[in-house]
């Protein structure tokens, strides 16, 4: 399967690295292959995973007709992490997934019993 997200961005080159780690090591699934340019940070950037490899370069925005987005090819691709990774922080979605997960952690706090005292 082949999965794309437009108008993706990272929050820093080192932040985009350790995603790409986590893509060789499977937590995304069995991508075999990534590609892809966007903003890191302040920085444009292209990289290219294949065969278990990283390459990470920088890409001049000005000189081309830039615009943000990735492609991962594999199996069983975990689209909902990656655009959770890839999607702007800042974004309504992003806002409502966080806000999510805030009141599943709460739910699951309240329904843990309190432990007892042994006095």
């Amino acid at each position: 399967e082949t999965y794309t997200v437009y108008n993706c961005r990272m929050v820093s080159p080192v932040a985009l690295l350790w995603l790409l780690e986590r893509v060789i090591r499977g937590y995304f699934g069995q991508i075999i292959r990534a590609k892809g340019i966007l903003p890191a940070g302040k920085e444009w950037v292209r990289f290219d995973v294949v065969n278990g490899k990283v390459a990470i370069t920088g890409f001049d925005e000005s000189t081309e007709n830039a615009k943000a987005e990735c492609v991962w090819i594999g199996r069983a691709i975990d689209r909902l992490a990656l655009r959770d990774y890839l999607w702007d922080p800042d974004s309504p979605l992003a806002k409502r997934r966080a806000r999510m997960k805030q009141v599943k952690a709460k739910k699951k706090q309240q329904s843990t019993p309190p432990e007892e005292n042994p006095s």
